[in-house]
């Protein structure tokens, strides 16, 4: 009979997660002892996310989280969990295991060196471990045996974490050995514009923020064939959040997104593409009183709510709805009055807005908490926009 498992292939297909969904299926698999393997394309927080991990294995045992530095290790005491990293673009075999020569009895022995922890409870994290094949049997053997030869034994409760690229990204990554794969848990990383923005949530730019409600396909834009070019990902993405924070309009300081050098900033992080479509958005401009027109008398501004109804223009209701956003961020009195003007937009609009404000203000804010409470709007725009919500937005 022939057997309904398939050795065509030395690599499994990964199961697809979410970056906030990896910590929770980490605990799953560490409580059991199995290690865990994460790949996924350069910038989504692959490492960042075994930061994560070890503060919440440290709270759960009690313990306080200290950072070791892979260049300048720190031997943490006893009461306290390491989080360890060691990143295979920078090792080769030998500097974790080194050939010696017992000098008396001519002895071939490996010595382990400080390129592997020696004190108990700890997640240990391999990066990169898919660009240097040659340790695979290092790792192999420490994930089986929870040893390397009879030299070096994992300390007590450490767990393994292990990260890569995918093959498919021609960032120097290796298939792994089906004899590690079958050790580990493995998983491909996708990030998700509402996780991302969930993750950062007051720190994100507004302007960033409401882009990427928009637009969520934008949030990674990485393409193989292109592998030497700058691309919007999850990291580089917060990298132009953080420049666009530093402009004051009031000083002229900092970054100013309309200025002359703009395009060449911001597409040397995220590419040319991301950028120009960032900051055609920038550049869409609704003055004060415009807006205050249409939301205070719709009836008489009726032909230009029509054209925006009609129009369907992306980027016009994007900007629009940015604006909003902030007016009501600094008067939650707002609410009311906008959202019953987006609902007469169109549906979209309204969805994206409660959703931007919800994650500006934070959703345990006393300000959120009581547009919920007491703004009729806010019941008529739950019941008017359900049915894109639970389809599409997941609020």
């Amino acid at each position: 009979m022939a057997s309904t498992y398939s050795n065509t292939t030395q690599e499994r297909e990964a199961t697809i997660v979410e970056p906030q969904e990896v910590p929770e299926i980490a605990m799953d698999l560490f409580s059991v002892g199995l290690p865990l393997h994460l790949q996924g394309s350069p910038g989504i927080g692959k490492t960042y996310i075994g930061r994560v991990i070890a503060g919440q294995l440290a709270e759960s045992q009690g313990l306080n989280l200290v950072i070791c530095s892979q260049n300048n290790q720190k031997i943490w005491n006893e009461d306290e969990f390491g989080f360890f990293e060691s990143n295979m673009s920078h090792y080769e075999s030998e500097d974790w295991m080194m050939p010696k020569i017992e000098r008396k009895t001519g002895k071939y022995m490996r010595e382990p060196t400080d390129a592997l922890p020696t004190t108990p409870n700890g997640l240990f994290q391999i990066d990169e471990i898919a660009k240097k094949p040659e340790t695979y049997r290092f790792v192999a053997q420490l994930m089986n045996e929870g040893r390397i030869g009879w030299d070096y034994f994992l300390p007590k409760n450490t767990c393994i974490m292990t990260t890569s690229n995918l093959t498919s990204d021609r960032a120097g990554a290796h298939r792994l050995h089906s004899d590690l794969i079958n050790r580990l848990g493995m998983y491909e990383v996708v990030p998700t514009a509402v996780g991302f923005a969930n993750h950062h949530g007051e720190d994100l730019n507004p302007h960033v923020r409401g882009f990427l409600e928009w637009f969520p396909h934008q949030i990674l834009q990485f393409d193989p064939k292109k592998a030497d070019q700058p691309f919007a990902s999850p990291r580089s993405i917060f990298s132009v959040s953080r420049l666009m924070d530093t402009w004051c309009p009031e000083k002229k300081t900092g970054f100013d997104p309309e200025g002359a050098r703009a395009i060449k900033s911001l597409s040397g992080i995220v590419g040319f593409t991301w950028a120009t479509s960032f900051l055609s958005i920038l550049a869409h401009k609704w003055s004060a009183r415009e807006i205050n027109d249409m939301i205070i008398d719709p009836e008489g501004c009726r032909t230009k709510i029509d054209k925006l109804k009609e129009d369907n223009d992306m980027i016009m209701v994007c900007s629009l709805t940015i604006m909003l956003t902030k007016r009501v961020v600094t008067d939650p009195t707002q609410y009311g009055p906008v959202m019953k003007f987006l609902l007469g937009i169109n549906r979209e609009c309204a969805v994206h807005f409660d959703t931007m404000l919800k994650r500006s203000l934070g959703d345990d804010s006393a300000a959120w908490q009581e547009i919920k409470a007491s703004n009729s709007e806010y019941a008529k725009y739950r019941i008017e926009t359900n049915d894109i919500r639970t389809n599409n937005y997941n609020n």
